[in-house]
């Protein structure tokens, strides 16, 4: 099986699992931020009893220790109702937390905004007009002078529907403009949203009902101001279907904007400014399904998704749009690619989901190279936490080391699958720092011993993983030490700058 020989170069060096929490499921945005070497949650707690749900930020150092917690609730728990965290944006030294509040006896969602500072505590917390229904963070993101743009929805009393929402507050909290944009008297959905050098604001999704086959492809600009620029439908580039705009990107003057058909078929397109187009493409329907998220850098546009065959894959095109490279993992029961990010050395990490044979997803998050594609290693957490049935990843920073910090969620099993666990791992890169035998080239000596291993040529502390990539076990080493009894694979030993790994019959 394919990742029995990936998973050599990779460990998980901690984990932490967070019961009864859960993650925003909307597409687009970040649900966690890298700042002053802590990472920064947006999420949110279940529970069985009013309020049903309570908005939660979380700050977790790199080594895997929580720092702090902050309930977000606005303090108004005697109404039936609930409060959730959906998306967060980086001011440093502050983070913005965008949510939303539903209140039973007042049936209208209102989103809730609240900056933060990194010690935990609330500054302010605001948002639109009481009486107006908004919510549904799709993004939020900040600009040079720290000011918060916000991309939603806000529902139309008029045509019962919902339309795509954008608001903006400065950093006092003071909100700047406002705007609410019906394209089809229908329904309307934001799916993801960027900045220019200029600060404004481009928003891609669908307008129409937010299923297939009804709904069109649509990208809009909004300047700084608040002001709609331009509305633009990408029907017939994709091929007069309907579909969705999954993700846009800005840079270096242009917008590259990547979407997928009902019918199957993944198209991205690059724009000016102003919505010229400068080149777009349209994959073939008939392998290339849907596109999950893009990523760009100066050259090249990298995106992810699947494709026939129960396949995952992750493909790059140049600036006219050329095909360089496809890179795809077969999966018995298929993988979606939820996140994909680019690190500074070159690497990109896609983050999401391999069906078991039981059809659980199982979170799975796999490195490649950007330059060709070439497959470095999978991560495939097992689903082995009792009372859940699957897991998935749902966001990706990367460490800049070659490693990547993942976020993704547990699912509940029944009868309680409203209770998923929050789960956040740092999987660090080995590749090239593990010795092929079992001794490192610095002393570490790991020899085979009956259902186990000794560990010698080394004082101090090892930590041992098993073949999952896992830490299970951490020991004192003073001369020698046996190791067991273990399960037949292969492990691994992390001691100081010292990596090994030896095979247990």
């Amino acid at each position: 099986m394919i990742f029995s020989a990936l998973l050599l170069s990779q460990i998980v060096e901690w984990e932490i699992l967070l019961e009864h929490r859960n993650l925003c499921p909307w597409e687009g945005g970040k649900r966690m931020v890298l700042l002053d070497s802590a990472l920064v949650i947006a999420n949110y707690a279940l529970r069985d009893t009013n309020p049903l749900a309570v908005p939660f930020i979380t700050s977790v150092d790199t080594g895997g220790n929580i720092l702090w917690e902050v309930s977000l609730s606005s303090g108004d728990l005697a109404e039936p109702g609930w409060e959730i965290a959906e998306k967060i944006a980086s001011d440093s030294p502050f983070v913005y937390v965008a949510g939303a509040r539903f209140r039973e006896n007042i049936p209208i969602l209102n989103s809730l905004v609240h900056r933060v500072d990194l010690a935990g505590n609330i500054l302010w917390s605001t948002g639109p007009k009481p009486s107006i229904w908004t919510g549904c963070a799709s993004d939020v993101m900040t600009d040079p002078s720290g000011n918060l743009v916000y991309v939603g929805l806000q529902y139309d009393p008029l045509y019962c529907s919902y339309n795509i929402y954008l608001s903006s507050w400065d950093r006092e909290g003071n909100q700047r403009w406002e705007i609410a944009y019906d394209y089809s008297h229908d329904d309307d959905f934001p799916l993801s949203a960027c900045l220019d050098e200029q600060m404004d604001i481009y928003v891609g999704g669908c307008g129409g009902r937010p299923s297939c086959p009804n709904q069109i492809p649509i990208a809009m600009k909004v300047d700084r101001n608040g002001n709609l620029v331009w509305v633009k439908d990408f029907y017939e580039g994709f091929g007069n279907h309907t579909g969705y705009i999954q993700s846009v990107r800005a840079k270096n003057g242009a917008l590259t904007v990547m979407g997928w058909a009902c019918s199957g078929g993944i198209f991205v397109g690059k724009y000016r400014y102003d919505g010229s187009e400068i080149w777009s493409v349209f994959l073939n329907p008939q392998e290339f399904l849907e596109g999950e998220d893009m990523i760009v850098d100066d050259e090249y546009q990298y995106v992810s998704g699947f494709k026939d065959k129960n396949q995952f894959f992750a493909l790059a095109l140049d600036n006219q749009g050329q095909l360089l490279w496809e890179t795809a993992i077969p999966s018995d029961t298929g993988f979606r690619g939820n996140k994909i990010v680019l690190d500074s050395l070159g690497n990109l990490f896609v983050g999401g989901y391999i069906f078991d044979a039981a059809g659980r997803r199982e979170f799975t998050v796999a490195k490649l190279l950007a330059s060709d594609g070439a497959m470095l290693w999978v991560y495939k957490r097992d689903n082995d936490v009792p009372g859940y049935d699957g897991d998935e990843c749902l966001d990706l920073i990367p460490d800049q080391k070659g490693g990547v910090y993942a976020l993704g969620r547990l699912w509940g099993m029944k009868p309680d699958p409203k209770k998923p666990c929050l789960y956040l791992a740092h999987i660090v890169d080995t590749t090239g720092d593990i010795s092929e035998g079992a001794q490192s080239s610095q002393g570490l000596v790991l020899t085979p011993a009956p259902s186990g291993f000794l560990i010698s040529g080394y004082e101090g502390e090892a930590q041992v993983y098993d073949p999952a990539g896992r830490l299970i076990l951490t020991r004192e080493i003073k001369g020698k030490a046996l190791i067991g009894p273990l399960k037949p694979g292969v492990y691994f030993v992390v001691a100081g700058s010292q990596r090994a790994k030896v095979a247990v019959r």
